[in-house]
């Protein structure tokens, strides 16, 4: 007992010291750093195991279709009205997509979606109609079109008062749908407002004055919008009447599945104007010639914008594209111009 109450005495003593409490308080926090270090070790280890780290490649050169004529290309072009600092906004750098294309839409999957039954009345070799009371479902498996139209047979309460509420069941309905499930994601772009007579219909100014208001919808990746080889949004459109019902949906997809990559560094402003001074762009769109193929000498760029762009039977990766805007000059006069500039540094 008095070696106990001794070896207590002379712990406590120690402790008292400024510099032993000094070293024992070091030698704990290097315990403690330790253990974390090695849980933390651990913890990489097994995250590693189920997510192996996605790795650079060298990606495929990207190819578009362009509208000028073959004998007029390279055509240089400068970034006259672009302010610089547009480029500084854009992310640093962006995934690359994996597509895996999947054949033909999935028959089974849009027919049950939209609560439709049976094999549908084969309209064409590759369109199929089906027809239930009030609503129809065509769905053309050559150009990947899926036209949904509902007639209400009555009216149902009081109009809906406001376009923000208009957009909210639309984007729902989207969602129920199923549409956009190879991107994710989607924002409403235009709205148009129609006032129908019978089978015919035009446009109004005011939701006060119509019967049917139209969204143009725009399917986006990473915050960036997805479209075609050509420029353009993917012409999806969904109305609705002023009860708020859907009666019509225009949906154009992709047979394809993403699946998220590595990411890469995009171009610097200056990059993309050396590019484009040596001819490295596409003119995919030429607006105002009147003719199929054109001739251009030149081009002033004044705006530019990122997108994604759904690649062509053969490619097998979603890259971003940087797309300007401006004019050229053509054979037919001055027509303005869509040019395509693949966006990663590499």
């Amino acid at each position: 007992m008095a070696i106990r109450k001794s070896s207590l005495s002379k712990i406590k003593d120690l402790w008292i010291n400024p510099r032993v409490r000094v070293v024992a308080l070091i030698g704990l926090v290097v315990l403690v750093y330790m253990a974390l270090a090695a849980g933390e070790k651990e913890r990489a280890e097994i995250v590693k195991k189920i997510l192996p780290p996605t790795k650079q490649v060298v990606l495929p050169v990207l190819r578009f279709q362009s509208v000028v004529a073959e004998a007029e290309k390279p055509v240089g072009a400068n970034l006259w009205g672009i302010d610089r600092r547009t480029f500084n906004n854009f992310p640093k750098e962006l995934p690359v997509y994996k597509v895996t294309r999947s054949g033909t839409p999935d028959l089974n999957y849009w027919r049950g979606k939209l609560g439709f039954s049976g094999e549908g009345r084969k309209e064409s070799e590759t369109r199929r109609l089906w027809v239930e009371n009030d609503r129809i479902l065509r769905i053309d498996t050559e150009n990947n079109s899926l036209e949904y139209f509902i007639y209400p047979k009555e009216e149902a309460g009081e109009a809906v008062a406001n376009t923000e509420i208009l957009r909210q069941k639309a984007e729902e309905s989207l969602i129920s749908f199923g549409f956009f499930r190879e991107v994710r994601d989607f924002i409403l772009e235009s709205t148009t407002f129609w006032e129908t007579f019978g089978s015919e219909r035009r446009p109004v100014s005011r939701l006060e004055d119509a019967s049917e208001v139209t969204f143009s919808v725009a399917p986006y990746l990473e915050n960036i919008p997805l479209l075609t080889g050509e420029g353009e949004v993917y012409p999806t459109k969904i109305s609705l009447d002023r009860f708020g019902r859907v009666v019509e949906a225009v949906h154009y997809f992709s047979p394809v599945s993403l699946e998220s990559g590595a990411k890469y560094k995009l171009k610097s402003a200056e990059m993309a104007q050396e590019q484009l001074t040596k001819g490295e762009g596409t003119i995919v769109a030429v607006r105002g010639a009147g003719l199929d193929r054109v001739t251009v000498n030149g081009l002033s760029l004044s705006t530019v914008s990122l997108a994604y762009i759904l690649p062509a039977g053969g490619e097998e990766t979603l890259q971003p594209v940087f797309v300007f805007s401006g004019i050229g000059s053509a054979s037919t006069g001055e027509v303005g111009v869509t040019v395509y500039l693949p966006a990663l540094e590499n």
